[in-house]
């Protein structure tokens, strides 16, 4: 019996110095990795050290096009502000809370955080814990415990650290953006319909949406820790009131009234298909309008 604890200690040994071994193969290749918000969708890649913001933008893809074909930098333009962006397509509430305390713990600082929530965000855990959204971020051994504290699944996290030894990310290292010049000629309804399916694969469950509204606020209590002003928009799309939507703009309400934290359901705001490259991004045109028309007025307006 002892020689078996002793072999299965040296076991556990040698298994924990060839992961240690493979996870600083992985660090020391993608450590040097930085690129700027308008090249990549990468939120690791594109975090700098040390650095204050007057903007932070969070969210999913909503959030995320407000960077993508040279988005960025028109934005900071229009607005007068030095901006960062921590969206990333897909995410919910929890992938989104564990960037935000990356930003921070590379000792970055925002005056003002623009959250663009999603009601199909707090819809499933799909876009939270199971979800897949770090095969194109660099390996960061500093994110490892925030994946872990803020409960992102096992398989997540082993995919995390998997996928930086594949040709793909050999190959381009994250350095993959989306474009977003397209112009929608008309709405589809079918292709509405198909995509509000897309987005609530698990369809509606009240009880798993109030946990991520709990989740969320777990958020605005981070932000004010920080002393960082917080502010949620519901973005603009062309699929309408989508499932949850009243029950996130209720809990909204009520985040208000408890934390003094506006809102702003902007959910209807443009309806012209020629301002969105598919039935729920703006396009580039698009954000442009809505940064002059929208965003500007509430960001401005503040101390």
């Amino acid at each position: 019996m002892k020689k078996f604890f002793i072999r299965g200690g040296i076991l556990l040994v040698i298994n924990l110095l060839i992961a240690s071994y493979f996870l600083f193969q992985a660090y020391s290749k993608d450590d040097h990795i930085f690129f700027h918000y308008t090249q990549t969708e990468s939120v690791l890649g594109s975090t700098p050290s040390d650095t204050e913001y007057d903007l932070l933008l969070m969210g999913s893809s909503h959030g995320r096009i407000f960077s993508r074909s040279g988005n960025h930098l028109k934005v900071e333009r229009i607005l007068g502000l030095k901006m960062a962006n921590i969206s990333r397509s897909g995410a919910g509430v929890v992938p989104e809370q564990t960037y935000l305390e990356y930003f921070y713990l590379k000792g970055n600082k925002t005056r003002t955080i623009v959250y663009f929530i999603d009601p199909f965000a707090l819809s499933t855990v799909k876009w939270n814990e199971r979800l897949y959204f770090l095969t194109d971020e660099p390996f960061k051994f500093e994110f490892l415990p925030l994946l872990f504290k803020n409960g992102i699944e096992t398989d997540v996290i082993y995919n995390y650290v998997k996928s930086k030894f594949l040709k793909s990310w050999q190959k381009d290292h994250g350095m993959i953006t989306e474009d977003a010049t397209y112009c929608l000629k008309h709405i589809v309804q079918e292709s509405v319909e198909k995509r509000t399916a897309a987005i609530y694969p698990d369809g509606f469950k009240p009880a798993v949406f109030n946990n991520y509204l709990d989740e969320l606020e777990k958020t605005i209590k981070f932000a004010q820790r920080h002393t960082c002003r917080l502010i949620f928009i519901i973005p603009p799309t062309l699929l309408g009131w989508t499932p949850g939507q009243p029950q996130l703009l209720g809990r909204l309400k009520f985040f208000k009234e408890k934390f003094g934290v506006p809102f702003y359901d902007y959910s209807m705001v443009i309806r012209k298909p020629q301002l969105f490259y598919n039935h729920d991004h703006m396009n580039v045109r698009g954000v442009a309008f809505f940064t002059s028309s929208y965003l500007k007025p509430i960001v401005r307006q503040l101390p």
